[in-house]
């Protein structure tokens, strides 16, 4: 049976695997809020995704500290830099598929390439929105996104072996907590504007 939606596959998470998981998903979250600041025009998608960008980007500043530290420096490589998504200058192409269906499928934590092609596609996918559409969408993947990392990060604050990375790990999850929070709090925004122009 596959994983529910936002769950981690139970397995043994190596401070490695972990390391380069969290790295994917942060900087697709910076890469995906870069995209919502300049393709939205709902103020509240703004604001979000501006908090997103910044919470990340000194997310993936420790990452990487933190790789160098664990010999692993590449973690502070751009991993969507090879994605061919230039989200400053990607215009939206009208799509008949409605916002929710650009989910993201939560991954077995044992393929890191396949998490980071699934990030790159859902990143494609999302390029392609704009409008209210965009705005559903964007917000749709940051509950499954921060659902899916605060469970991998929570995952390895209580098993990861190395104290350093157990450690960030457990400082992260308030941060992303308050994301998914706040994620909520923007849906809730989204639905009443769209029931008001209905």
């Amino acid at each position: 049976m596959p994983p529910s939606e936002g769950a981690t596959t139970a397995v043994d998470l190596s401070a490695k695997k972990f390391l380069q998981l969290a790295n994917i998903c942060s900087q697709k979250e910076v890469l995906v809020a870069t995209l919502a600041e300049t393709r939205t025009t709902n103020a509240a998608v703004q604001s979000y995704a501006g908090r997103i960008k910044t919470d990340h980007q000194k997310l993936n500043s420790d990452l990487a500290k933190l790789g160098v530290t664990l010999g692993e420096p590449a973690l502070a490589s751009n991993l969507f830099a090879a994605s061919a998504l230039d989200v400053s200058q990607s215009s939206p192409t009208k799509s008949k598929r409605q916002g929710r269906n650009v989910r993201v499928t939560p991954l077995d934590v044992n393929d890191s390439r396949a998490h980071l092609e699934a990030a790159r596609n859902s990143v494609a996918k999302l390029s392609k929105l704009s409008g209210s559409r965009f705005d559903t969408a964007f917000a749709e993947m940051m509950v499954a996104d921060h659902e899916a990392a605060i469970a991998l990060f929570d995952q390895a604050s209580r098993s990861v072996e190395d104290e350093a990375v157990r450690d960030f790990a457990l400082e992260a999850l308030p941060i992303l907590q308050q994301h998914l929070a706040a994620t909520g709090i923007l849906e809730r925004r989204l639905e009443m504007r769209l029931s008001s122009i209905q």
